[in-house]
């Protein structure tokens, strides 16, 4: 008995390690639940494991040769599943808490893919991804021209976004409720710092932190109001050390390259000096 307990919980570590959290979304018909990968596609003869909440850990389901969740019975592989197909030993749901970063590579791409990262529905332009803190959960910017506000004001407006995960996708706005000549512009990617610019009108540079997932005001200057003197020490000061953010243009192959899987740093074009 020992041994043939030894064998099954070797096989089920070996299921379980092979297993990925899988993004779609659950659709049903008269047949049964079936799970759309959202790419055309859906799992069939095989173990998924898929975090139908967004609740961070996932459960383990078993679809059958047409595609259907299997509930309330034994898998071909002879593991049992409850009446919401999730597999269980011994009374108890087996589950894996997801990998976060890939969570939350997850969450920028359908924003973006969505359109729901700014509140008009716009298309986004340009986006860019990096890594404050370098703790391996990157946050993303984007930022488009404001198609709604654009007729009613002479200059360009925009709507830039920035994007964070921690417990769930959260994003900090500008131009949501009116145009904005704001735009996020550079950080700081070791201690988190965000400079946000406004290049037209005011001319002037907010400087926050980004710590906990709150955005928070560090300071603010007017540029062509500052002094030499005032100029040199904001460079060596709080303006120190800033770097400008790489937006990419927002295509089909950028998204595939920088918003799949763990993510990939867009990276910086250069030292921010517009001071």
């Amino acid at each position: 008995m020992r041994k043939l307990n030894i064998a099954i919980s070797t096989a089920i570590i070996a299921i379980a390690a092979g297993f990925t959290a899988m993004a779609g979304t659950w659709k049903s018909d008269a047949n049964g639940w079936w799970y759309d990968m959202e790419n055309g596609s859906y799992p069939t003869n095989k173990w998924e494991w898929i975090d139908g909440n967004n609740d961070g850990v996932s459960e383990c389901y078993y679809f059958d040769g047409n595609g259907y969740c299997l509930v309330n019975t034994t898998t071909p592989d002879g593991y049992y599943v409850n009446s919401d197909g999730a597999w269980v030993v011994n009374g108890i749901i087996q589950t894996k808490k997801n990998d976060v970063t890939a969570l939350a590579i997850k969450e920028y791409r359908n924003a973006l893919l969505n359109n729901t990262w700014n509140i008009h529905g716009q298309q986004a332009q340009e986006f860019a991804v990096v890594d404050l803190y370098q703790d391996g959960v990157k946050e993303v910017f984007v930022r488009c021209r404001d198609n709604v506000h654009d007729d009613y004001y002479a200059y360009a407006a925009h709507l830039s976004t920035f994007m964070c995960y921690s417990n769930g996708l959260k994003a900090y706005r500008f131009g949501d409720e009116d145009c904005s000549i704001e735009l996020f512009a550079a950080v700081n990617p070791i201690d988190g710092r965000v400079l946000v610019e406004r290049s037209r009108g005011k001319n002037t540079l907010t400087l926050y932190q980004f710590k906990n997932d709150t955005l928070i005001k560090l300071d603010s200057v007017c540029v062509p109001y500052m002094t030499e003197e005032e100029r040199i020490q904001a460079k060596m000061g709080p303006y120190a050390n800033l770097f400008r953010l790489n937006y990419v243009d927002m295509t089909q192959e950028n998204l595939d390259t920088y918003l799949s899987g763990n993510g990939l740093e867009t990276g910086y074009t250069e030292v921010f000096s517009n001071i």
